[in-house]
């Protein structure tokens, strides 16, 4: 760019020479700004043929045998050692989507006898149906709230696992008391209502807790059939990655994890190997003490070429692992959002102090701050974007 600019420079400069003095410089013909002008297009042409020119020499036939060979020994090294690395990385991820420090405390939220909140649902609710619904007689009110009692016990109902407990008890009792208004003139709606208007202050608390799960189960499962996607794509390149440079894989059985198979297939297709098949290449290819790269590329003893024009397409899996990578965190950043949003719930319901849930929120942060940087550190993505980078993947040889 500096080139440029100092060319127009010049040119303007010995233009400017060879014209009028300042005072006729307005009169100066206009063919000579034209003239410039051109010069200066030409200038940009011959730099954008020069920039082809180079591009052609990296890509094509016209780079060196010599260059070319060093090129697929590089790329095969380095690809061998990233493709080992890319199914560490994805083994890692799958396991993490199964290890969620906040699932516990989401749990003990989600649990009606727990009274992290400074209270314990299946208590308001029985309290709510004691203040609300009150028959005149003591044998009905007394069925009802054994009822109650046995709805708000029953392991059924919190065995479900795409819904909170708290709602299926909930939905379970107001279920009871609507039945009940049917047979009873002294459970009627009115007296329902006004229970239903108080326990939905808790209800709308548990909803969000819940979609907050439900976001999470969700993406996360998603997320683990897009790995597993990955993964497979990753395993039909390393096959025939290994294939191209005569590695004599075992079949793969059915009941085999494909992350499994590869991490026990680079414990012998490694570094070792591809250095014993380029020392064996070259010495196939060496006539009189002189190596013919051009034949070393397309060997009988693996066709080199190949091998390393196919590595584009591998480096389309690690930008995919890390799009995989971000969007983990993604995920877990709107689940601790959506858990800290229930808290602001209770809060805002009257059903938690204030007090209570910012001490709490503070213990979510640090957790999701903690679990972050542990993810962070484990996963170790730089190490991963190192050694894509030292992959000349752009390198295609004809």
């Amino acid at each position: 760019m500096k080139a440029k600019l100092l060319a127009v420079l010049m040119l303007f400069a010995i233009n400017l020479a060879n014209s009028q003095p300042y005072e006729m410089v307005k009169e100066v013909d206009s063919t000579v700004l034209i003239n410039l002008q051109k010069q200066v297009d030409d200038l940009l042409q011959q730099n954008q043929a020069n920039s082809e020119r180079i591009n052609t020499l990296i890509t094509s036939k016209d780079l060196d045998s010599k260059l070319k060979y060093e090129i697929v020994k590089g790329n095969l090294k380095n690809g061998l050692a990233t493709f080992k690395l890319l199914n560490e990385k994805i083994n890692f991820l799958k396991s993490r989507q199964k290890d969620n420090k906040l699932d516990a405390v989401v749990k003990d939220l989600h649990n009606p006898q727990s009274n992290s909140l400074n209270f314990k649902f299946d208590e308001v609710i029985l309290e709510l149906v004691k203040q609300h619904i009150q028959p005149k007689s003591k044998n009905v009110a007394g069925k009802i709230l054994q009822s109650v009692n046995e709805i708000t016990k029953s392991p059924i109902l919190g065995s479900i696992p795409t819904i909170a407990p708290a709602i299926s008890i909930s939905n379970a009792v107001l279920g009871l008391l609507r039945s009940t208004s049917i047979f009873n003139d002294d459970v009627d709606y009115k007296k329902i209502d006004a229970f239903e208007k108080d326990l939905h202050k808790y209800i709308q608390y548990y909803l969000a807790l819940n979609e907050s799960t439900s976001y999470f189960m969700n993406n996360v499962e998603l997320q683990t059939n897009e790995l597993g996607i990955l993964q497979q794509k990753l395993y039909d390149q390393l096959l025939f990655f290994s294939m191209t440079l005569k590695y004599p894989n075992q079949v793969k059985s059915q009941e085999e994890d494909i992350g499994e198979y590869m991490t026990n297939l680079f414990n012998h297709f490694n570094n070792k190997y591809v250095e014993d098949l380029l020392e064996n290449a070259e010495k196939m290819n060496t006539n009189k003490g002189v190596l013919s790269y051009d034949n070393i590329l397309i060997s009988n003893n693996g066709n080199l070429k190949e091998a390393n024009n196919r590595l584009e397409e591998f480096i389309a899996l690690i930008n995919q692992f890390e799009f995989q990578y971000n969007n983990y965190i993604n995920i877990n950043e709107q689940y601790y959002k959506k858990v800290l949003n229930s808290l602001d719930i209770a809060q805002q319901n009257g059903i938690a102090s204030a007090d209570l849930v910012e001490k709490k929120k503070k213990e979510i942060i640090v957790l999701k701050e903690d679990a972050l940087k542990q993810f962070k550190i484990s996963i170790n993505l730089p190490d991963l974007l190192l050694n894509k980078q030292s992959i000349k993947y752009t390198a295609r040889i004809l």
